[in-house]
């Protein structure tokens, strides 16, 4: 079993960088640390910044070498975890491309979906992941996690204290 607890900031983060860009994919690098334990592996986000040099389709994000290169360079006080990218007007799962990614790079792939959404929607939290319209807006967004581990894909379970979804959902 795979857990992902997602720090205020870096959902945050994901959120402004799939609404910047809304009619494109976002794409960017996760920042934290995991535990293991017998039964789970936790993997906590506690960073997560938008690469800004990849190329961006409508349905598709090809990185950049050099900017991962660029990257890795610095100190790195934070590991990197996984990945994060948007599915504009589109369900937050994974695609093709998608499982190609999270295969070559076994790690956690968070997706975001970002939609605009004339009816009112409630907030909902399941295994699959959370839903819901952001305060005061007409954005509806869908965020599900998913981790990779010897060539096998699963969906995560993820774990966002309930004050910051209050401070970002309609609840």
């Amino acid at each position: 079993m795979y857990t992902i607890t997602i720090q205020q900031s870096p959902l945050l983060n994901i959120i402004r960088s799939a609404y910047a860009v809304y009619a494109k994919e976002t794409y960017g690098n996760l920042y934290g640390h995991l535990e293991e334990t017998p039964f789970n592996t936790y993997y906590i986000v506690e960073s997560a910044i938008p690469l800004q040099t990849i190329e961006r389709t409508y349905d598709c994000v090809y990185e950049n070498a050099k900017e991962e290169k660029r990257l890795s360079i610095l100190p790195n006080l934070e590991q990197l975890i996984g990945n994060f990218h948007s599915h504009p007007n589109y369900r937050c799962s994974l695609g093709k491309f998608d499982r190609k990614t999270i295969v070559s790079k076994p790690s956690i792939y968070l997706i975001i979906s970002i939609t605009r959404s004339k009816r009112s929607r409630p907030f909902t939290s399941t295994t699959l992941g959370i839903h819901g319209d952001l305060k005061e807006s007409d954005i509806h967004i869908g965020l599900r996690g998913y981790a990779c581990k010897n060539g096998k894909i699963k969906v995560a379970r993820l774990k966002i204290k309930k004050n910051i979804l209050k401070n970002i959902f309609r609840i």
